[in-house]
């Protein structure tokens, strides 16, 4: 099985951009341009107000209470026919035209007006509140890239510059085929056992129109190889891409590989490591001179879901021109543990809150109701077995459900291991040739020391100690040669005393803590000295000492682990 970000890159790698079509700029939203857009015109095209005031010469009020007779108005639409004279100003309106020879703007806030007059309270800087001729853009000047996605502002703009018809890229067409003989239209009541109303269809219909793309309508058919490569052939002659859901697995009656073979449609890949949505189909078939995408989505509900948001996606905004990305991914605590058997990532249904992220409890790759209440998907990678409580989390979520929610970004985790033995193993000279040896590789590293007594990090009566008595969480002290960040309350999880590294350094070392999920050294005295991976997840070391630490098992140590944090 190949993992779910090589499949993507599979399917992406068939999916250029389709041809571009002229339309209208106010149809234009969402689409994506095909080539650039450059000014027609200057904006603006003369000299205008940004406020409300008076146009004037700057010499003319170089002092305070400095009185000019006002000779007129300007307005938007209706400007002052004439120049600006010495002594004069006239009264000037946001967006009107600024009068020949002024060069400045007063707001009106900073004038005191009188009949025919008016009376400078401040003095303004020369060019004050004017937007310039072209200041925006100069014709010729370029508007917009190609490959830009044309948005409510790009519309204001392009319109305002005389812009009337763009070439966007072509909105992929998308053929949708449901399989199974137990499949009813929507509508129809499932009183027969077994039998199931076609979610699924429907669903690829809504979700291939969200994401800029035609949906030319759900078939159905029964699970007949032939009928179904009939179809193939002929949907493959007007769509883009051809998705079909159902029959992809390998019970005897899952007709897509054969119906495959008959159309000719040549397999790419097939099974993915991610549950759910194991199986996966990919292929292509020849159009045109070139290979047409085609996708066997799995049966059941949320695998279809998990391919949809998964590949699908990324590949409709490939085809679409644009480039192919997942969702927006927060890296928050998990709250509560979460168990799986490596070998396939898990992608978990769940809801993001102040607290993190929170899984569902329910799910089943034939579930559908938590993905349709809950807001995003937590990611357990494939080599992973446990992640407990309070622990990072990568989390996909919808954009929609990000609004007003203020993002405070933190650095990245670092890597974390344990070194444990007994009291007289060795492990603090193990802790200081490790951190030596990563240092010289140019990694930082932090250190956690487990203390089995009591923690007394400052003097009682001290003014930091008064600090953390009067409620203080958080207390720093700064010194003139160090300085220190202490807990005033005891930290329970282990994300919370590895969080303060997060950004600072590479590796965190934690001397102790033997219970812990993380990979772990364990340091033993011995007849000669060793170093043995042993066969456990996390990865497990045990390092025999003998006399003196051998620093040559260090460096083969510190080989390892850093090769470990490469294939993390």
């Amino acid at each position: 099985m190949i993992g779910l970000d090589e499949a993507r890159a599979q399917v992406l790698s068939t999916c250029e951009p389709l041809k571009g079509e002229v339309i209208a700029v106010g149809e234009a939203v969402d689409r994506v341009l095909v080539e650039p857009v450059f000014a027609l015109h200057a904006y603006p095209n003369a000299d205008v107000s940004a406020m409300d005031g008076y146009a004037l010469r700057a010499h003319d009020a170089t002092s305070e209470g400095a009185r000019l007779s006002v000779i007129g108005e300007s307005r938007a639409g209706a400007p002052w026919p004439g120049p600006v004279g010495p002594g004069e100003a006239v009264r000037i309106f946001t967006g009107a035209v600024v009068p020949g020879d002024a060069d400045t703007i007063v707001i009106q806030e900073d004038t005191r007006a009188a009949p025919g007059q008016v009376e400078i309270l401040e003095v303004p800087r020369r060019g004050a509140h004017i937007r310039f001729a072209a200041e925006g853009h100069a014709p010729g000047d370029p508007l917009l890239d190609a490959g830009a996605r044309i948005t409510p502002a790009a519309v204001g703009l392009l319109i305002s510059d005389g812009q009337t018809r763009v070439q966007v890229h072509r909105r992929p067409r998308v053929a949708v085929l449901g399989t199974g003989d137990e499949l009813l239209d929507p509508g129809e009541a499932p009183s027969t056992p077994g039998s199931v109303v076609d979610g699924n269809g429907p669903m690829i219909d809504s979700f291939v129109r969200a994401h800029g793309g035609v949906a030319v309508g759900s078939v159905r058919l029964r699970d007949d190889p032939r009928a179904i490569a009939q179809w193939l052939a002929e949907a493959a002659q007007t769509c883009d891409l051809l998705l079909t859901t159902g029959g992809a697995s390998v019970g005897e009656h899952d007709c897509i590989a054969e119906a495959w073979s008959l159309a000719q449609v040549e397999t790419r890949f097939w099974k993915v490591a991610v549950k759910p949505g194991k199986p996966l189909r990919f292929g292509a078939v020849e159009r045109e001179g070139r290979a047409l995408p085609v996708l066997a989505l799995p049966g059941n509900p949320l695998a279809v879901l998990t391919a949809l948001e998964q590949v699908v996606g990324p590949a409709l905004g490939r085809l679409s021109g644009r480039v192919g990305a997942l969702r927006p991914r927060l890296r928050v605590p998990l709250i509560h543990e979460q168990t799986k058997r490596p070998g396939r990532a898990h992608l978990v249904r769940g809801s993001l809150t102040v607290a993190g992220f929170e899984p569902a409890r329910a799910q089943g790759s034939h579930l559908l109701r938590a993905a349709a209440q809950e807001n995003a998907v937590g990611d357990l990678p494939r080599g992973l077995v446990r992640l407990e409580a309070g622990a990072s989390i990568d989390v996909e979520v919808d954009p929609e459900s990000l609004r007003g929610v203020v993002l405070r970004p933190e650095g990245e985790a670092p890597r974390a291991l344990c070194v444990v033995g007994n009291s007289d193993a060795g492990k603090t000279q193990l802790v200081e040739a490790l951190i030596r040896s990563l240092n010289a590789r140019e990694l930082r590293v932090g250190t956690v020391k487990h203390a089995t007594h009591a923690v007394e990090l400052d003097t009682p009566g001290k003014d930091s100690w008064r600090h953390a008595q009067a409620g203080a969480e958080v207390v720093v002290l700064v010194g003139p040669d160090k300085s220190a960040v202490f807990h005033a309350s005891t930290m329970v999880d282990r994300s919370a005393w590895l969080r303060p590294f997060n950004g600072q350094v590479d590796w965190v070392i934690i001397e102790g803590f033997r219970a812990s999920p993380l990979p772990r050294i364990e340091v033993v005295v011995g007849d000669a000295s060793s170093l043995e991976r042993e066969d456990t997840t996390p990865a497990s070391w045990r390092l025999t000492r003998h006399g003196a630490l051998d620093l040559t098992l260090v460096e083969r140590l510190v080989d390892a682990l850093c090769e470990l944090d490469r294939g993390a």
